[in-house]
């Protein structure tokens, strides 16, 4: 009924459901004051003489205001990925502005969700998030290192190398963007310049069986 009432039409959605399952938090809301209504009904609690709308809001605020905002946009980040794993791209982009919304469009907050969306094979919004990221801070070794790793898994190498230069030219020291930018310079037939990012990358990690192995 609550749904129902509160649904374009009668039909659930957005307004009431994060995703198939899971109430978003006004709906939340919803069904605890529904509760309270039904445990008062059969007697099984007695709302003090204050209980009202003024008191129910003020609990809302309290409520409201004990909500881990950095916990609750990690989690709608991890929703955003399950979504773009079940091939729902348009309710994984509303999850995950959502959780930007609570986060903030911070460096940190936009690469998570990019690695999240990148690992459940989502590279078309991943790009976009780590996009930008990039535009946020073209400075980022780490935001370059991220786009050019993600361009690689998805079969882009030209933008891979690219984005993985950036990265070394930014952060000389950064061994994965090393190690990554010698397999697709490789991949790429220029194999004087792979040797030459594989072997600064066994500089930095000399015991490293996986980079011995590319050269």
């Amino acid at each position: 009924q609550i749904v129902t009432q509160h649904s374009e039409q009668g039909v659930p959605g957005a307004s009431m459901f994060h995703d198939h399952v899971h109430p978003t938090m006004e709906a939340n809301r919803l069904l605890a004051l529904k509760i309270v209504d039904e445990l008062r009904d059969r007697k099984i609690v007695l709302p003090a003489p204050t209980w009202g709308d003024e008191s129910i809001a003020e609990v809302t605020r309290l409520v409201q205001s004990r909500i881990d905002r950095p916990l609750h946009a990690k989690q709608l980040r991890s929703l955003a990925a399950m979504l773009a794993w079940l091939k729902q791209p348009a309710a994984a982009r509303s999850q995950a502005e959502l959780s930007l919304e609570l986060s903030g469009r911070t460096e940190d907050a936009l690469l998570d969700l990019a690695g999240g969306l990148q690992n459940q094979g989502a590279f078309e919004l991943a790009f976009e998030y780590l996009n930008a990221a990039v535009q946020l801070n073209p400075a980022s070794a780490r935001a370059h290192f991220s786009l050019g790793s993600c361009a690689m898994q998805a079969g882009d190498e030209a933008q891979s190398i690219l984005h993985l230069q950036q990265a070394v030219a930014l952060e000389p020291e950064l061994t994965e963007a090393h190690v990554q930018l010698g397999v697709a310079l490789a991949t790429q037939g220029q194999l004087p310049q792979a040797e030459h990012h594989s072997t600064a990358a066994l500089r930095l990690v000399p015991e490293s069986a996986v980079i011995h192995s590319n050269l």
